[in-house]
């Protein structure tokens, strides 16, 4: 179901959850939140998952998914990024997955920055895509910035990621990808990997040289635990070479299309069935990548800083149920995650 309204003018300012009850008189705020945070909710054909003020004349339309009942949704938690680490140059936070780290092009969302109360004035030092969890590096002024900058350029900032892949890559296989990274032409927002001889034909096509190392930590049937340490720092650079290498990230529509809707227990539990008239939901239905790791030196105190970011809870439980239903073997060195 859709519905469209125009803002009268007397409504002027009017928060959006507030509208929305205007068009749901009986449904509690709490779902109409829930709406625009599940990206429902679009203001002059722009989707926005933040509680603005409308102006009079924007056209708010509403998608309800048929035989939903608002009256008996509640609006989800506010993702709350947790510090792990802070002094008075820069901070590091847990970041959690959906939320961006800049603003972006087509959806009105809040980042990172807005979601940390408290902290003004905070500069991004590197990126993590959208629906990656785990640490962020932050710099508190504009010197912090530039010297943690230039540790990320000289390749001085240890990152160690992990990564839940669809394929086989044996427990403490390690393969070293080096292999340059440019635009992908043919799709919008992709990147691949650039062939030697490509570069050697045509060295002036955009590509920038890419290193990473993969050790697989755990192998299941059809999956596996990945870690992966990229000592450059190339847009989604351990997307593009785990999916060069045929083990595309669960979850990653942009690098399997057409197959990636997320981790299903259906998939690898023998048997299983959602209740009769339910869809199955996905056990982990965003990217499965974790930045479990990072270190760096405080431009604060010229000492090494290392900081480390727990498994959210749905990757946890992804993993809890790949052990149990499919044939999981243990960690190394009886290491816990």
């Amino acid at each position: 179901m859709k519905i469209k309204k125009l803002v009268p003018w007397e409504a002027d300012g009017i928060p959006l959850d507030r509208f929305l009850t205007t068009l749901f008189p009986e449904a509690h705020i709490s779902a109409l939140r829930w709406l625009i945070r599940d990206g429902r909710v679009s203001v002059d054909g722009r989707t926005t998952l933040r509680k603005l003020n409308l102006r009079p004349r924007a056209l708010v339309e509403v998608k309800v998914p048929e035989g939903e009942d608002l009256r008996a949704r509640r609006e989800p938690p506010r993702p709350v990024p947790r510090v792990l680490y802070a002094d008075e140059a820069c901070l590091v936070v847990d970041k959690p997955a959906g939320v961006p780290v800049i603003p972006e092009r087509f959806r009105d969302v809040e980042t990172l920055r807005e979601l940390l109360e408290g902290e003004e004035g905070l500069r991004v030092v590197h990126r993590l895509d959208r629906d990656t969890s785990g640490c962020l590096l932050l710099a508190r002024n504009r010197e912090a910035q530039r010297i943690l900058t230039e540790q990320f350029r000289e390749r001085d900032v240890e990152k160690v990621y992990l990564a839940l892949v669809r394929g086989r890559f044996p427990r403490g296989g390690v393969v070293e990808v080096e292999h340059a990274i440019g635009p992908d032409m043919r799709h919008r927002g992709r990147m691949r990997v650039v062939p030697r001889e490509e570069i050697e034909k045509h060295p002036r096509r955009p590509h920038k040289e890419a290193s990473t190392r993969l050790e697989g930590r755990e192998q299941f049937r059809g999956y596996a635990l990945v870690e992966a340490r990229p000592r450059t720092g190339r847009t989604h650079q351990v997307r593009v070479h785990l999916a060069s290498l045929g083990l595309p990230l669960v979850g990653d529509v942009l690098y399997s299309p057409g197959v990636e809707r997320g981790l299903f227990l259906s998939e690898f539990k023998a048997g299983y069935k959602p209740k009769p008239g339910r869809e199955e939901r996905p056990i982990l239905g965003r990217l499965a990548l974790h930045a479990r790791y990072i270190g760096f030196r405080s431009p604060a105190t010229g000492e090494t800083v290392r900081v480390e970011a727990e498994l959210p809870e749905d990757f946890r439980r992804a993993l809890a149920k790949l052990r149990r239903f499919a044939g999981a073997g243990g960690f190394r060195d009886g290491e816990d995650l």
